[in-house]
């Protein structure tokens, strides 16, 4: 199969998701669980030399998002909602 040459498949973005997380040193980074519930996770990881924020909508609706204003989308796992929202069943990374 060539689904992984195709560049929205879900193997090209874990590839993205491994390579930025080995470049940021996010394994090694302390995290801390900003909110927790059925269909929204969110948690700063403290990386080599900046923060990473993990955002994960597990819901079936758009969630609303609140960046610090510092913040720059890194990765995505699908489009951002146009009004700050985090799209249904998606990741977002940002770093700060």
């Amino acid at each position: 199969s060539r689904l992984w040459l195709e560049p929205g498949s879900v193997l090209r973005f874990y590839e993205t998701v491994i390579a930025r997380r080995a470049a940021l040193g996010l394994a090694d980074g302390e995290i801390e669980v900003l909110t927790a519930d059925d269909t929204f996770f969110a948690a700063r990881i403290a990386a080599r030399d900046r923060d990473v924020i993990l955002l994960a909508n597990f819901g079936q609706q758009p969630h609303a998002i609140d960046l610090p204003m510092d913040a720059t989308r890194m990765l995505s796992s699908a489009e951002q909602c146009s009004d700050g929202r985090i799209a249904p069943r998606s990741v977002v990374w940002a770093v700060v």
